[in-house]
């Protein structure tokens, strides 16, 4: 196994929910991605989360706003330095 270091992971992680690769991750990617998980939620809590990510209000998740999300719940494990 070659390791796999916090920025990586946080772009794994983007790149799944990313999915025509086009960089960033529009509403409905998110709830595509969301819903395969199984977790449950309903169409306003993916909408809330979603708007919690799109911090710049552009309609779309950044990979820069996905790993401030995740430094934000993960303190120290994105290697963004955010």
């Amino acid at each position: 196994d070659k390791h796999i270091s916090p920025k990586e992971r946080a772009e794994e992680l983007f790149n799944s929910f990313d999915l025509n690769h086009s960089g960033e991750i529009t509403i409905g990617m998110f709830k595509q991605k969301m819903d395969s998980f199984k977790f449950g939620f309903t169409i306003d809590e993916i909408g809330a989360i979603a708007n919690e990510l799109d911090r710049d209000r552009s309609g779309t998740i950044s990979l820069v706003e996905f790993q401030r999300m995740l430094e934000k719940y993960h303190p120290g494990n994105t290697g963004t330095g955010a």
